[in-house]
Protein backbone atom coordinates (compact mmCIF):
# COMPACT_ATOMS: atom_id res chain seq x y z
CA UNK A 1 0.00 0.00 0.00
CA UNK A 2 1.42 3.06 -0.72
CA UNK A 3 1.27 6.12 1.70
CA UNK A 4 0.15 9.94 0.74
CA UNK A 5 1.96 11.86 3.27
CA UNK A 6 1.33 15.95 3.05
CA UNK A 7 3.69 18.25 4.61
CA UNK A 8 3.67 22.28 5.33
CA UNK A 9 6.76 23.75 4.00
CA UNK A 10 4.82 27.34 3.69
CA UNK A 11 7.74 28.60 6.08
CA UNK A 12 10.85 30.73 6.26
CA UNK A 13 13.92 29.03 4.46
CA UNK A 14 16.21 28.28 8.08
CA UNK A 15 13.10 26.51 9.00
CA UNK A 16 12.35 24.49 6.58
CA UNK A 17 16.22 22.86 5.94
CA UNK A 18 15.46 22.25 9.95
CA UNK A 19 12.58 19.65 8.54
CA UNK A 20 14.66 17.64 6.14
CA UNK A 21 15.72 14.88 8.90
CA UNK A 22 12.35 14.55 9.41
CA UNK A 23 11.02 14.34 5.78
CA UNK A 24 13.98 11.57 5.14
CA UNK A 25 13.15 9.59 8.37
CA UNK A 26 9.35 9.78 6.92
CA UNK A 27 10.96 7.34 3.82
CA UNK A 28 12.62 5.43 6.73
CA UNK A 29 8.92 4.77 8.49
CA UNK A 30 7.04 5.07 4.93
CA UNK A 31 8.97 3.08 2.24
CA UNK A 32 6.46 3.44 -0.44
CA UNK A 33 5.34 6.90 0.54
CA UNK A 34 4.93 9.87 -2.11
CA UNK A 35 5.41 12.69 0.28
CA UNK A 36 3.80 16.12 -1.28
CA UNK A 37 4.61 19.59 0.39
CA UNK A 38 2.43 22.44 1.10
CA UNK A 39 4.60 25.49 -0.46
CA UNK A 40 3.76 29.41 -1.09
CA UNK A 41 5.78 31.14 1.49
CA UNK A 42 7.82 34.21 0.55
CA UNK A 43 11.46 32.93 0.74
CA UNK A 44 10.72 29.74 -1.52
CA UNK A 45 11.95 27.65 0.86
CA UNK A 46 10.92 24.45 -0.82
CA UNK A 47 13.44 24.85 -3.87
CA UNK A 48 16.00 23.90 -1.98
CA UNK A 49 14.61 20.52 -2.43
CA UNK A 50 13.94 20.91 -6.11
CA UNK A 51 14.45 18.12 -8.18
CA UNK A 52 14.82 15.86 -4.57
CA UNK A 53 13.75 11.99 -4.87
CA UNK A 54 12.02 12.94 -1.77
CA UNK A 55 9.73 14.99 -2.61
CA UNK A 56 6.77 14.03 -4.96
CA UNK A 57 4.45 17.05 -5.63
CA UNK A 58 3.85 20.60 -4.52
CA UNK A 59 0.58 22.34 -3.46
CA UNK A 60 0.48 26.22 -3.47
CA UNK A 61 -1.67 27.34 -0.14
CA UNK A 62 -2.56 30.69 -1.87
CA UNK A 63 -2.21 31.99 1.99
CA UNK A 64 -2.63 35.56 0.82
CA UNK A 65 -5.58 35.05 -1.36
CA UNK A 66 -8.81 35.83 -1.64
CA UNK A 67 -11.53 33.32 0.40
CA UNK A 68 -12.69 31.58 -2.79
CA UNK A 69 -8.93 30.69 -3.14
CA UNK A 70 -8.45 29.63 -0.05
CA UNK A 71 -11.39 27.23 -0.57
CA UNK A 72 -10.06 26.14 -3.64
CA UNK A 73 -6.65 25.53 -1.94
CA UNK A 74 -8.15 23.04 0.50
CA UNK A 75 -10.44 21.32 -1.82
CA UNK A 76 -7.16 20.07 -3.70
CA UNK A 77 -6.21 18.60 -1.12
CA UNK A 78 -9.14 16.91 -0.37
CA UNK A 79 -9.28 15.28 -3.43
CA UNK A 80 -5.98 13.82 -3.18
CA UNK A 81 -6.72 11.66 0.37
CA UNK A 82 -3.88 12.34 2.21
CA UNK A 83 -3.03 9.50 5.30
CA UNK A 84 -1.46 12.38 7.39
CA UNK A 85 -1.18 16.23 6.83
CA UNK A 86 1.62 17.47 9.35
CA UNK A 87 1.33 21.03 10.32
CA UNK A 88 4.46 22.66 12.20
CA UNK A 89 4.33 25.50 14.54
CA UNK A 90 6.29 27.75 12.07
CA UNK A 91 3.91 26.94 8.71
CA UNK A 92 1.89 30.65 7.16
CA UNK A 93 -0.85 29.00 6.53
CA UNK A 94 -4.14 31.00 7.63
CA UNK A 95 -6.12 29.42 10.79
CA UNK A 96 -9.59 29.98 7.88
CA UNK A 97 -7.53 27.60 6.08
CA UNK A 98 -6.89 24.62 8.36
CA UNK A 99 -9.89 24.55 10.09
CA UNK A 100 -11.41 24.03 6.52
CA UNK A 101 -9.13 21.35 5.96
CA UNK A 102 -9.71 19.55 9.44
CA UNK A 103 -13.80 19.83 8.84
CA UNK A 104 -13.37 18.58 5.21
CA UNK A 105 -10.67 16.36 4.54
CA UNK A 106 -10.54 12.59 6.18
CA UNK A 107 -6.89 13.01 6.37
CA UNK A 108 -5.32 12.59 10.36
CA UNK A 109 -3.87 15.86 10.83
CA UNK A 110 -0.58 16.33 13.13
CA UNK A 111 0.05 19.34 14.11
CA UNK A 112 1.78 21.63 17.75
CA UNK A 113 0.01 23.42 20.20
CA UNK A 114 1.36 25.36 22.90
CA UNK A 115 0.57 26.15 26.33
CA UNK A 116 1.21 29.81 26.82
CA UNK A 117 -1.31 31.53 28.01
CA UNK A 118 -4.05 32.97 25.16
CA UNK A 119 -7.94 33.29 24.90
CA UNK A 120 -7.31 32.72 21.04
CA UNK A 121 -5.15 29.82 21.73
CA UNK A 122 -7.20 28.17 24.03
CA UNK A 123 -10.32 28.23 21.68
CA UNK A 124 -8.13 26.86 18.92
CA UNK A 125 -6.94 23.77 21.21
CA UNK A 126 -10.74 23.44 22.00
CA UNK A 127 -11.58 23.24 18.89
CA UNK A 128 -8.65 20.88 17.37
CA UNK A 129 -9.46 18.41 20.81
CA UNK A 130 -13.27 17.93 19.42
CA UNK A 131 -11.94 17.11 16.33
CA UNK A 132 -11.10 12.97 15.93
CA UNK A 133 -8.58 13.91 13.04
CA UNK A 134 -6.36 16.22 15.20
CA UNK A 135 -3.65 14.58 17.10
CA UNK A 136 -2.30 17.14 19.01
CA UNK A 137 1.83 17.38 19.73
CA UNK A 138 3.42 19.82 22.50
CA UNK A 139 5.64 22.62 21.23
CA UNK A 140 8.37 21.41 24.02
CA UNK A 141 10.58 24.70 25.38
CA UNK A 142 14.57 24.36 25.16
CA UNK A 143 13.57 21.81 21.99
CA UNK A 144 15.94 21.95 18.75
CA UNK A 145 13.58 23.26 15.56
CA UNK A 146 14.99 19.66 14.76
CA UNK A 147 13.13 17.24 17.22
CA UNK A 148 10.08 19.63 17.21
CA UNK A 149 9.73 18.55 14.12
CA UNK A 150 10.65 14.80 14.95
CA UNK A 151 7.68 15.27 17.28
CA UNK A 152 5.09 15.29 14.60
CA UNK A 153 6.63 11.85 13.42
CA UNK A 154 7.07 10.72 16.97
CA UNK A 155 3.67 11.06 17.26
CA UNK A 156 1.97 8.61 14.85
CA UNK A 157 4.55 5.48 15.10
CA UNK A 158 3.96 3.91 18.49
CA UNK A 159 7.78 2.63 18.57
CA UNK A 160 10.85 4.87 19.40
CA UNK A 161 12.01 6.78 16.19
CA UNK A 162 15.71 7.21 15.55
CA UNK A 163 16.80 11.03 15.27
CA UNK A 164 19.42 12.00 12.65
CA UNK A 165 20.25 15.77 12.64
CA UNK A 166 22.63 16.53 9.46
CA UNK A 167 20.22 18.42 7.37
CA UNK A 168 20.55 18.61 3.68
CA UNK A 169 19.45 20.26 0.70
CA UNK A 170 19.61 19.49 -2.99
CA UNK A 171 22.67 20.80 -4.07
CA UNK A 172 25.03 20.94 -7.62
CA UNK A 173 28.57 21.37 -7.13
CA UNK A 174 30.28 23.75 -9.55
CA UNK A 175 32.96 26.17 -9.24
CA UNK A 176 31.25 28.66 -12.19
CA UNK A 177 29.88 31.44 -8.95
CA UNK A 178 33.52 31.14 -8.11
CA UNK A 179 34.99 32.31 -11.34
CA UNK A 180 32.16 34.63 -11.71
CA UNK A 181 33.35 36.41 -8.76
CA UNK A 182 36.87 36.25 -9.26
CA UNK A 183 37.36 33.94 -5.93
CA UNK A 184 39.62 31.48 -5.18
CA UNK A 185 38.76 28.70 -2.53
CA UNK A 186 38.83 29.88 1.34
CA UNK A 187 40.28 33.16 -0.16
CA UNK A 188 37.43 35.04 0.62
CA UNK A 189 35.21 35.61 3.64
CA UNK A 190 31.11 35.99 3.60
CA UNK A 191 29.09 38.78 5.01
CA UNK A 192 25.72 38.35 5.23
CA UNK A 193 24.81 42.30 5.98
CA UNK A 194 20.33 41.51 5.85
CA UNK A 195 17.89 38.63 6.47
CA UNK A 196 14.30 38.29 6.52
CA UNK A 197 11.99 38.24 3.49
CA UNK A 198 9.51 39.49 5.50
CA UNK A 199 10.50 43.04 6.42
CA UNK A 200 12.72 44.51 9.74
CA UNK A 201 13.86 41.93 12.29
CA UNK A 202 15.46 42.62 15.45
CA UNK A 203 17.63 39.55 14.63
CA UNK A 204 19.79 42.04 11.98
CA UNK A 205 22.69 44.14 12.99
CA UNK A 206 22.59 47.90 11.86
CA UNK A 207 23.72 48.74 8.45
CA UNK A 208 26.22 50.60 10.99
CA UNK A 209 27.28 47.67 12.75
CA UNK A 210 27.84 46.02 9.03
CA UNK A 211 30.28 49.07 7.90
CA UNK A 212 32.26 48.40 11.10
CA UNK A 213 32.61 44.66 11.43
CA UNK A 214 33.19 44.45 7.24
CA UNK A 215 36.22 47.57 7.98
CA UNK A 216 37.86 45.60 10.92
CA UNK A 217 37.75 42.38 8.41
CA UNK A 218 39.59 44.46 5.85
CA UNK A 219 42.21 46.07 8.34
CA UNK A 220 43.21 42.59 9.81
CA UNK A 221 42.88 40.19 6.73
CA UNK A 222 43.86 42.76 4.12
CA UNK A 223 44.71 39.63 1.91
CA UNK A 224 41.36 38.28 2.22
CA UNK A 225 38.39 39.06 -0.51
CA UNK A 226 35.22 40.10 1.45
CA UNK A 227 31.51 39.03 -0.50
CA UNK A 228 28.14 40.08 0.47
CA UNK A 229 25.22 37.48 0.27
CA UNK A 230 21.64 37.85 0.20
CA UNK A 231 18.21 38.05 -1.58
CA UNK A 232 17.51 41.16 -3.86
CA UNK A 233 14.48 41.82 -1.28
CA UNK A 234 17.46 42.24 1.00
CA UNK A 235 19.21 45.22 -1.65
CA UNK A 236 17.45 48.52 -0.08
CA UNK A 237 18.84 51.85 1.13
CA UNK A 238 20.70 50.46 3.50
CA UNK A 239 23.16 48.12 1.46
CA UNK A 240 23.24 50.84 -1.60
CA UNK A 241 25.18 52.74 1.90
CA UNK A 242 27.12 49.87 2.53
CA UNK A 243 28.50 49.36 -0.32
CA UNK A 244 29.22 53.39 -0.50
CA UNK A 245 30.69 53.66 3.09
CA UNK A 246 32.85 50.16 1.93
CA UNK A 247 33.86 50.19 -1.57
CA UNK A 248 36.16 47.12 -1.43
CA UNK A 249 33.60 44.60 -0.66
CA UNK A 250 32.21 42.18 -3.82
CA UNK A 251 28.19 42.57 -4.11
CA UNK A 252 26.37 39.14 -4.66
CA UNK A 253 23.34 39.91 -3.57
CA UNK A 254 20.50 39.39 -6.37
CA UNK A 255 22.96 38.28 -8.44
CA UNK A 256 22.81 34.11 -7.49
CA UNK A 257 21.02 31.58 -6.55
CA UNK A 258 19.93 29.68 -3.38
CA UNK A 259 22.16 26.87 -5.07
CA UNK A 260 25.05 29.26 -5.73
CA UNK A 261 25.26 30.68 -2.28
CA UNK A 262 25.45 26.88 -0.97
CA UNK A 263 28.59 26.80 -3.28
CA UNK A 264 30.24 29.96 -2.12
CA UNK A 265 29.82 28.86 1.67
CA UNK A 266 31.31 26.35 1.24
CA UNK A 267 33.85 27.29 -0.56
CA UNK A 268 34.62 30.46 2.09
CA UNK A 269 36.95 30.78 4.44
CA UNK A 270 34.55 31.82 6.54
CA UNK A 271 30.43 32.83 6.41
CA UNK A 272 29.41 35.71 9.09
CA UNK A 273 25.50 34.93 9.33
CA UNK A 274 22.55 35.82 11.45
CA UNK A 275 20.22 33.79 12.63
CA UNK A 276 18.48 33.26 8.69
CA UNK A 277 17.74 31.17 6.24
CA UNK A 278 22.03 31.67 5.15
CA UNK A 279 22.80 29.71 8.48
CA UNK A 280 21.22 26.81 7.88
CA UNK A 281 22.22 26.77 4.20
CA UNK A 282 25.56 26.85 5.43
CA UNK A 283 24.73 23.85 8.21
CA UNK A 284 23.69 21.89 5.48
CA UNK A 285 26.83 21.85 3.26
CA UNK A 286 29.25 21.88 6.25
CA UNK A 287 30.33 24.89 6.03
CA UNK A 288 32.82 27.31 8.37
CA UNK A 289 30.32 29.89 10.16
CA UNK A 290 30.26 32.62 12.33
CA UNK A 291 26.74 32.99 13.64
CA UNK A 292 25.33 36.36 15.24
CA UNK A 293 22.44 35.47 17.50
CA UNK A 294 20.79 38.45 19.81
CA UNK A 295 17.06 37.96 21.13
CA UNK A 296 16.63 34.24 18.75
CA UNK A 297 16.60 31.41 20.66
CA UNK A 298 19.94 29.59 20.03
CA UNK A 299 19.07 26.32 22.07
CA UNK A 300 16.27 25.73 18.94
CA UNK A 301 17.63 27.34 15.80
CA UNK A 302 21.33 26.53 16.56
CA UNK A 303 22.52 24.24 13.46
CA UNK A 304 24.57 20.95 15.43
CA UNK A 305 27.64 21.42 13.20
CA UNK A 306 31.00 21.66 14.93
CA UNK A 307 32.29 24.03 12.85
CA UNK A 308 30.07 26.97 13.84
CA UNK A 309 31.17 29.62 16.46
CA UNK A 310 28.38 31.61 17.93
CA UNK A 311 28.78 35.12 19.13
CA UNK A 312 25.81 36.60 20.76
CA UNK A 313 24.78 40.69 21.67
CA UNK A 314 24.57 40.83 25.33
CA UNK A 315 21.95 43.33 25.88
CA UNK A 316 18.28 43.37 27.10
CA UNK A 317 17.32 41.69 24.08
CA UNK A 318 19.22 38.31 24.36
CA UNK A 319 17.10 35.39 24.37
CA UNK A 320 13.52 37.46 24.51
CA UNK A 321 12.45 34.62 22.18
CA UNK A 322 13.13 31.46 24.06
CA UNK A 323 10.22 29.73 24.55
CA UNK A 324 8.42 31.75 21.64
CA UNK A 325 7.96 34.33 25.08
CA UNK A 326 8.38 37.52 22.42
CA UNK A 327 7.73 37.34 18.61
CA UNK A 328 10.10 39.79 16.26
CA UNK A 329 7.33 42.16 16.00
CA UNK A 330 7.19 42.83 19.96
CA UNK A 331 10.84 43.18 20.30
CA UNK A 332 10.91 45.79 16.95
CA UNK A 333 8.64 47.75 19.24
CA UNK A 334 10.14 48.08 22.13
CA UNK A 335 13.30 48.36 21.27
CA UNK A 336 14.58 50.52 18.17
CA UNK A 337 15.90 48.51 14.65
CA UNK A 338 19.06 47.39 14.94
CA UNK A 339 19.64 47.56 18.90
CA UNK A 340 19.28 44.21 19.79
CA UNK A 341 22.22 42.98 17.56
CA UNK A 342 24.70 46.31 18.30
CA UNK A 343 26.07 44.33 21.45
CA UNK A 344 27.96 42.13 18.88
CA UNK A 345 32.11 42.62 20.25
CA UNK A 346 34.03 43.09 16.81
CA UNK A 347 37.25 42.16 18.76
CA UNK A 348 35.29 38.50 19.03
CA UNK A 349 34.51 38.22 15.49
CA UNK A 350 37.70 38.96 14.48
CA UNK A 351 39.31 35.99 17.23
CA UNK A 352 37.07 33.70 15.60
CA UNK A 353 38.26 34.65 12.10
CA UNK A 354 41.58 34.03 12.84
CA UNK A 355 40.63 30.62 14.29
CA UNK A 356 39.45 29.67 11.18
CA UNK A 357 42.33 31.14 9.21
CA UNK A 358 45.15 28.73 10.12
Amino acid sequence: MQNKLLISSCTGLGNFIQKTPMIKSLHDYFPNAKIDLIVGGLDNAETVLKDSKFINDNIDCKNNKSIIKKIQFVLEIRKKNYQYIFLPFDDYISIFSKILLIILCKSIFVLHYHSLKSFKRYIRIIFFILCPNVILVPLMSARREIDLNYDLLQAIIDKPIKRNYETFIQIYHSDYILKKFNLNKFEYIIIQPSSSSRGPTPKNCSINKIIEICSAIKSNFPDKKILLIGSIIDYDNDIEKLLMKCDFLINSIGKTTLNNISNLMQSALVSIVHDSGALHIGGAVNANMIALYGPTDSSRTLPFNKNIRVIKSQNECTNLMFNFRMNEKQILKKFPNGYCMDSIKINQIIDEISSFNK
